[in-house]
C-alpha cells in the first residue's frame, strides 16, 4: 500500500513510499536560497500503476514566491516502483491550486 511521499534518485527509481515529515529540496539561486516544500499530496493506486498529486510552495529567503502542482505517474516492476512521467505546473490566476491540496 502506498501511504506516503515519493523519494527519487537518478534513473527515476523510487527509493521508497513513506511519509516524510519536513520534506523539501533546497536550491542555491545567486545569493538567495530557494526551498521547495510539499503542501499536501494524494496517491491513487490501481494494481501496478500509481498516480501522485503533490502541491508545493517555493520559498526564497523565507518568503513564499511560488506554488504549484506535481503530477507523477509510476509503475511497479520487479525491482520496485519507477517513475514514468512527471508534469509540473506553477499556480497562476487561471490555474489556482485546488482547495483540497492546500494545508
Amino acid at each position: 500500500m502506498i501511504d506516503g511521499v515519493w523519494a527519487l534518485r537518478l534513473g527515476f527509481e523510487i527509493l521508497g513510499m513513506a511519509r516524510l515529515e519536513g520534506h523539501g529540496q533546497k536550491f542555491p539561486r545567486g545569493q538567495a536560497l530557494l526551498e521547495e516544500k510539499q503542501l499536501k499530496f494524494h496517491i491513487e493506486r490501481y494494481g501496478s500503476i500509481a498516480h501522485l498529486w503533490s502541491s508545493y510552495a517555493v520559498h526564497s529567503d523565507g518568503k513564499q514566491v511560488a506554488r504549484g502542482m506535481n503530477s507523477i505517474q509510476a509503475i511497479k516492476e520487479a525491482g520496485g516502483w519507477r517513475v514514468t512521467s512527471i508534469v509540473i505546473q506553477a499556480e497562476s490566476a487561471s490555474a489556482p491550486l485546488p482547495k483540497k491540496y492546500l494545508p
